[in-house]
């Protein structure tokens, strides 16, 4: 069966959406300024941040997004 979690991505390129897609995840992307809120809405299993492309500092927004998830068990990848 193909994966169906969430993963939000933040600020990434169309290719890392893409991919992911093509793999059977729902992907929901954000940019800086939305990510917070979708972090909250979605639930997502895995956060991948662009920090390179980030709207925001990488580091900066990856704490924003865990402070807001709290307690769950979320992994955040930074590129």
């Amino acid at each position: 069966a193909m994966p169906s979690e969430t993963i939000l991505v933040i600020d990434a390129t169309v290719s890392v959406t893409a991919t992911l897609t093509d793999r059977g995840y729902r992907v929901v992307a954000a940019t800086g300024d939305e990510a917070v809120a979708k972090a909250a809405s979605e639930s997502p299993k895995l956060v991948v941040v662009n920090a390179t492309n980030s709207t925001a500092d990488g580091h900066t927004m990856c704490r924003r997004v865990k402070a807001t998830l709290g307690e769950r068990n979320v992994r955040v990848l930074m590129l």
